[in-house]
């Protein structure tokens, strides 16, 4: 029965991390992509792609920030390790 528990943990991990990562991608794509600034130079062009590289960074940090609580609440719970 030990099993069963920390696989249906493993899956639930799984598939929260892939829910919210689907999420992420979702915000990315309506929040940052529409960013546009106007651009008389390439200069705009190049700050341009900064704020959306950041602001695609900061999501994806959150993301890998929230997959490591899931996995040290699974270790903590399931191996009893912390």
């Amino acid at each position: 029965m030990r099993v069963i528990e920390r696989s249906c943990e493993l899956i639930g991990i799984m598939i929260l991390g892939w829910i919210t990562m689907l999420l992420a991608f979702i915000a990315i794509d309506r929040i940052i992509v529409p960013i546009t600034i106007p651009k008389p130079n390439y200069l705009f062009a190049v700050l341009e792609g900064l704020i959306k590289l950041i602001g695609a960074g900061i999501i994806a940090l959150i993301w890998l920030l929230f997959w490591r609580s899931l996995v040290k609440y699974y270790k903590v719970k399931v191996l009893g390790k912390g």
